[in-house]
């Protein structure tokens, strides 16, 4: 590949990345498969602050573990890359059931993967948001690659057996300590990826299929079903609702009370694990010498309890069945959008479950309400305006809508809250 030098200390602007993006949605509208290696240029050019060393010969060791880890540990074997918006359009165009095939996932990603154990990955995408994220990630995976690949033609990785061995051929790669740190937590065996990268250049190809408005909301629609049943089946179809993006933790650990009930279950099961967090600040807690809160300990060790505890799968069950005695339900995603949801029924939950920081509402006011909260696990750009519109047209009272997550701001340290008073939208460039 070529490699070539940012045009000046401010980058090219607005106008590359659009040329970047229109380039690959008009490559992507071909019938047939595409290789990436005709974006590179385009890449390079827009000069990304997550791949500042593109078009340097030098690996960009964040730029790559930033991809690895959007990416499924498969993509180390895969080429060709096939972009559907569900099953039905895979079967369609493939004539395949790629849900046969191995189901895969990425840590620092929610999307549907599935590998046919050879060279071919198929990719559930929700909106044009979700090909604006695989697409720079694949072609940033190919580059740094294929620098890898020329820095290993000098190496001999025979006999190359221990993890200090490895890490010294890290290191004359230039690649850091730490970088050579987190590519063990992503790949656990160094060997064989840096022996496959040697072996091979990366070439991609992708495939689009289907990728209409229409598709996407179609895929939507199959996503909504399965909520839109279980209202029904709870007898609250006609209720009002308040529409909240989050997670599908927060919410159901404040009004469940499911962590304070099994407290001391969960702190024996700290005890005995030698967490290296949590035990400190059980220790802290008990002494008063921690300014964390006993609530949020116990709603974060949960998650070990449920997750790693013996008989994970019983506990996890017998909390589901607590949680719907008390109208709390839990739908995971069984579409294309892997968006797991959340009905909460106002009026059957119990309010001396709440959490203490919410108040002491009479007992009688949640009885009387006749709202339901629809709770979603946050989705990706566009997705979440196809979900918040496929909601908002199917309810019969939308009485609110609620955003909570993740942002990234200049200013800030763990834990602060960042509210917006303008909200710039890129694709209709409109501020609010």
């Amino acid at each position: 590949m070529a490699y070539s030098d940012p045009i000046d200390e401010r980058g090219p602007g607005r106008d590359a990345v659009d040329l970047y993006t229109r380039t690959y949605d008009t490559l992507l509208r071909s019938s047939g498969e595409t290789k990436l290696k005709v974006l590179e240029q385009s890449h390079i050019g827009m000069c990304s602050v997550l791949h500042p060393k593109a078009g340097s010969p030098e690996p960009d060791t964040g730029a790559l573990i930033y991809a690895l880890r959007r990416l499924p540990t498969s993509i180390i074997n895969t080429r060709r890359i096939v972009l559907g918006q569900s099953a039905e359009v895979f079967e369609r165009w493939l004539g395949v059931d790629v849900e046969r095939w191995q189901m895969q996932s990425s840590p620092g990603r929610r999307r549907r993967y599935y590998y046919d154990g050879k060279d071919r990955l198929a990719v559930y995408i929700a909106s044009p948001s979700d090909i604006d994220d695989v697409i720079p990630q694949l072609v940033a995976l190919q580059i740094e690659w294929n620098k890898l690949h020329a820095l290993l033609g000098v190496e001999d990785l025979n006999g190359n057996e221990t993890v200090a061995d490895q890490f010294q051929v890290l290191q004359r790669l230039g690649i850091s300590e730490d970088d050579s740190m987190r590519l063990v937590e992503i790949w656990g065996d160094l060997l064989t990826p840096l022996r496959r990268i040697k072996a091979e250049e990366k070439d991609f190809t992708v495939r689009m299929l289907g990728g209409t408005a229409i598709g996407y909301i179609k895929a939507t629609r199959r996503w909504w079903r399965p909520i839109e049943a279980l209202i029904e089946r709870e007898g609250a179809a006609d209720r009002p609702v308040y529409f909240v993006s989050s997670n599908t933790h927060s919410l159901v650990n404040l009004l469940s009370g499911s962590a304070r009930r099994h407290q001391d279950e969960i702190v024996k099961f700290i005890e005995g694990s030698n967490n290296i967090e949590l035990i400190p600040e059980l220790r802290k807690l008990r002494q008063g010498q921690s300014r964390g809160n006993w609530d949020n300990f116990l709603y974060y060790a949960a998650r070990s309890y449920y997750g790693q505890s013996p008989d994970a799968g019983r506990r996890r069950a017998d909390r589901t069945g607590e949680e719907e005695k008390r109208g709390i339900f839990f739908l995971p995603s069984q579409a294309g959008l892997d968006v797991a949801a959340q009905v909460i029924i106002l009026n059957r939950l119990t309010p001396g479950d709440l959490d203490p920081r919410l108040g002491n509402p009479p007992g009688d006011r949640l009885a009387r309400s006749s709202a339901i909260v629809i709770n979603v696990n946050y989705p990706l750009g566009l997705g979440a305006y196809n979900v918040l519109r496929e909601i908002a047209v199917s309810v019969g009272s939308l009485r609110g809508v609620y955003l909570l997550g993740k942002a990234a701001t200049l200013n800030g340290t763990i834990g602060d809250i960042m509210i917006s008073n303008v909200v710039y939208e890129e694709h209709s460039e409109n501020t609010y």
